[in-house]
């Protein structure tokens, strides 16, 4: 049964999984010394800080209504899909009426994103809205910390100066607004650091599909086929490609042609 402990602990186990073959940190060794400070603070110092911050979080919610607009807005795209309704008729009504500067104040912001997304979080909707915001928190913070821990391991840091440079991340203004509002940008950074680890060490496969989920929810990320390709990295280019197709299959037969044509005009 997929539970939120289940999630952390196989996010935690992919990050350090990749990593082991990647990191160039030769000093440690089971024979040799002990591991440098920042190697052995990054897991714990990634748990405290996801759970002050979804702690952080929830307090939030309820001092400010409008975070997690995002989020309510991805969820009412899942509540739209599962209803039989058109996702993309509150988005083109808000475009049709010109304000789009009116966005910044909604407590829930239009579905804007492609098909696959809704699909994807149509479990949620089986929840009421405040404890699927709950849940999502909890893997927005588990994937902070994942993203914490894979550059600690990546960059070799070592010491306690150098873990508190990568530390810095936790008060990047963009990535706390992501979290406040719910976004699903934080997965999709976590995805694209993934895929360039498993192109690194030759798993194309699994690469380009995560590039391609990635591209399916959202379609900007496609840019990063660029790099690959310039790298002739083309197995991982044919299994993204593919991906995205069996996407745009499945989203054809789950919302209809007009409705997926529809956003072509909600991105424009």
């Amino acid at each position: 049964m997929l539970t939120p402990q289940s999630v952390t602990k196989w996010w935690v186990q992919t990050a350090l999984r990749v990593t082991r073959n990647d990191s160039d940190n030769r000093g440690t060794t089971s024979n040799g010394p002990r591991r440098p400070i920042a190697q052995r603070m990054a897991i714990p110092v990634a748990i405290a800080v996801s759970l002050f911050t979804y702690v952080f979080l929830q307090v939030l919610h309820h001092i400010v209504g409008a975070t997690g607009a995002d989020f309510r807005a991805v969820l009412r795209g899942a509540v739209d899909l599962r209803a039989g309704r058109d996702i993309y008729a509150p988005a083109l009504h808000f475009l049709s009426a010109g304000n789009l500067r009116g966005i910044l104040h909604m407590y829930s912001t239009p579905y804007v994103y492609p098909p696959p997304l809704a699909l994807v979080m149509r479990p949620l909707t089986a929840l009421d809205p405040q404890r699927a915001l709950m849940l999502w928190d909890l893997l927005n913070v588990t994937l902070q910390g994942v993203m914490f821990v894979l550059v600690v391991r990546l960059s070799n840091a070592r010491t306690f100066f150098q873990l508190c440079l990568v530390a810095a991340i936790y008060g990047f203004f963009p990535l706390n607004m992501d979290l406040g509002n719910g976004q699903i940008d934080l997965f999709i950074t976590v995805v694209g650091l993934l895929s360039f680890l498993f192109y690194r060490s030759g798993r194309l496969r699994l690469a380009g599909l995560l590039v391609g989920a990635a591209i399916l929810i959202k379609p900007t990320i496609a840019v990063l086929l660029l790099f690959f390709a310039v790298r002739r990295a083309w197995r991982l280019v044919l299994w993204c490609c593919g991906a995205v197709g069996a996407g745009v299959v499945v989203s054809a037969m789950a919302v209809g042609l007009p409705v997926l044509w529809e956003y072509r005009t909600v991105a424009t």
